[in-house]
């Protein structure tokens, strides 16, 4: 389906292991834990358990849901990893471990452990999630952090939590201060950074189909920008003519930001 443009304005599973698992026998002394959420704003949080860390990516469960899913190698004797499950999240003023609740019991999980096969958790956060802003960044191998809340960018896009845990934080590139956030001013929204300074970018919502898209904004002026939402479906990189839909086809719609001359 061909892309329509306007003109340019500036501005917890259930614990299981898979039929034919080895039981006993030589196991490798580590087992795979395949820890879930159905709580998508887990998405590029860190969990820790037994000093071992890995970051809940976003995975389809089946045709309609997905989870945020991250696979660890734990000690397959010892003490119980599910009873030390937590979920590192990163603040503008400061980490944050919060607990996890595995589904799984002590009896359950050592039972498991005498199979080859992985050991899934289904957890839910002991207590709520506190809001998430999607920060997308452009600065390649530099550091980025709000506040104290350090950016580990995944296909461009990083995770801060309780940004109005103060009303305003400083977002700094490398150590040096290239703007701030207001946080009344980012609620429900996101932010883009990046280090390039006197550079423009194009953000655009493409149409596809029988509806035309938003039209683009010009990004300009500026290493901080607050944006209404977090959806970027082609990142640094200008969107196709063309997308393949479904059968009934409709209107499809992507999202792009790309750099691009200043007008």
């Amino acid at each position: 389906m061909n892309r329509l443009s306007l003109g340019v304005p500036v501005l917890v599973l259930a614990s299981v292991f898979a039929p034919g698992c080895k039981k006993g026998g030589d196991l490798p002394p580590e087992a795979d834990y395949i820890v879930r959420s159905l709580d998508l704003k887990l998405v590029g949080a860190t969990v820790v358990v037994q000093g071992q860390r890995g970051v809940f990516q976003k995975n389809p469960w089946n045709a309609q849901t997905d989870v945020a899913a991250v696979t660890l190698k734990l000690p397959r004797t010892g003490p119980s990893a599910v009873g030390d499950l937590k979920v590192e999240i990163q603040t503008p003023c400061g980490v944050k471990l919060l607990p996890l609740k595995g589904d799984l019991d002590e009896a359950k999980e050592k039972e498991l452990r005498g199979y080859s096969g992985p050991i899934g958790v289904m957890t839910t956060l002991q207590g709520d999630v506190p809001a998430r802003t999607d920060v997308w960044v452009d600065a390649g191998q530099q550091k980025v952090a709000v506040g104290q809340a350090t950016l580990t960018p995944r296909e461009g896009v990083a995770a801060v939590y309780d940004i109005a845990c103060q009303a305003s934080s400083p977002v700094t590139i490398d150590g040096a201060e290239v703007g701030k956030v207001d946080a009344a001013a980012t609620k429900d929204k996101s932010l883009f950074v990046t280090a390039k300074k006197a550079v423009c970018y194009h953000r655009e919502l493409a149409g596809y189909g029988s509806g035309a898209g938003a039209g683009p904004v010009i990004l300009k002026g500026a290493q901080v920008y607050v944006m209404e939402n977090s959806r970027i479906d082609y990142f640094l990189k200008k969107a196709p003519d063309s997308v393949q839909v479904g059968a009934k086809g409709g209107t499809t719609y992507k999202v792009e930001l790309y750099e691009t001359p200043c007008p």
